[in-house]
């Protein structure tokens, strides 16, 4: 699915330590673009999700 402008979410991948390795995981697109990696961890561990951003 193309991420258009009028969505209000973008899917991201996240590489996890839990068995399955990479999920994609969907964001707020305007919350994503105020935060540092720092702070979206801290999104993704406050949502259950475990692991970085993949590049």
């Amino acid at each position: 699915m193309p991420d258009t402008p009028c969505s209000p979410r973008r899917a991201v991948t996240v590489v996890g330590s839990q068995p399955g390795g990479r999920r994609q995981v969907l964001i707020d697109k305007a919350l994503s673009a105020q935060l540092t990696r720092t702070e979206f961890r801290v999104q993704l561990l406050a949502a259950g999700v475990f692991g970085e951003l993949a590049e």
